[in-house]
């Protein structure tokens, strides 16, 4: 695990960043003993050495974040404090640091029945990649099996999952990563299924600027249809502009181009010009099931 390394910061990041770190001090103390006694963590399939080894890389973990919210929050001291203790509030009031533990695998393998997606490979910065065929997403059956807060928590369960994927290639590859990047297949997307999904989307950017800032790396849009415009500005209304720049919709003709700049074949399926081999599946890493 790597270390946060504060000089690497101007000196008035470095004077805020002290800031923070000196008054979340008691709310990181509290913090680490509800997910030590309470929620008995850590998951032991993390395979730490010690007790400490997990210590130490949630000191480290707890630095970068603030790093995080502090960028994302424009080096406000007072923002970044209020952000902090309201992601840790909701955390705990939403049992999130247990959601991957108590997730049944048949709810997730479920999930991808109705929204095809696959967390597949790394790029080449070591980002976790996820796969979402968007266009292919049975919305209106999502709709009639799953209540918006199911989908909601689903969403919730991807960060975190990706998160983890994050935090175990830094111990991989001694070095920190911490954003996921994203490509999203439109192909497929009708106009009335795209509005419909406006208030769900809505609900899941509102999680993500609040609970998970400077988390997104690239997100890559592929298959867009000609009204996709239409939908991204009313999207882009509710999106921090410094996340919306990290959006790149690319033409046909330039997709595996540009994803093969990020990201290395093998690393992504061959439908994307990859050559993945394997995924279970392959070649077909992210499949589409029919559901009566």
């Amino acid at each position: 695990m790597t270390d946060f390394k504060i000089e690497i910061l101007t000196a008035d990041q470095q004077e805020k960043f002290h800031a923070v770190h000196q008054q979340l001090q008691n709310d990181y103390t509290s913090y680490l003993d509800y997910k030590l006694n309470k929620l008995n963590l850590p998951d032991p399939t993390e395979n730490y050495l010690s007790k400490n080894d997990y210590l130490n890389e949630e000191e480290h973990e707890w630095k970068f974040m603030i790093h995080r919210y502090l960028r994302g929050r424009k080096w406000n001291v007072t923002h970044t404090l209020k952000s902090i203790r309201d992601t840790i509030q909701w955390r705990q009031e939403n049992n999130v640091d247990r959601i991957l533990l108590d997730t049944p695998q048949d709810d997730i393998d479920l999930s991808k029945q109705y929204a095809p997606y696959a967390n597949h490979g790394f790029t080449r910065q070591h980002s976790p990649i996820y796969i979402e065929k968007t266009g292919r997403v049975k919305l209106n059956k999502c709709l009639e099996r799953f209540s918006l807060d199911q989908l909601v928590k689903g969403h919730i369960y991807l960060q975190e999952f990706n998160c983890r994927r994050a935090r175990q290639k830094s111990r991989e590859c001694g070095q920190h990563v911490e954003t996921i990047v994203t490509i999203m297949d439109f192909d497929g997307l009708e106009l009335m299924t795209g509005r419909r999904a406006l208030p769900l989307l809505k609900q899941i950017l509102n999680i993500d600027n609040n609970h998970y800032p400077e988390r997104m790396g690239q997100a890559f849009l592929l298959n867009t249809p000609r009204f996709f415009p239409v939908l991204w500005n009313m999207c882009k209304s509710f999106v921090d502009p410094v996340t919306a720049s990290k959006v790149f919709v690319l033409k046909t003709n330039e997709e595996a181009t540009i994803l093969l700049q990020h990201i290395d074949s093998n690393q992504l399926p061959q439908e994307y010009q990859g050559t993945c081999q394997s995924c279970p599946t392959a070649p077909n890493c992210v499949p589409v099931y029919e559901l009566p």
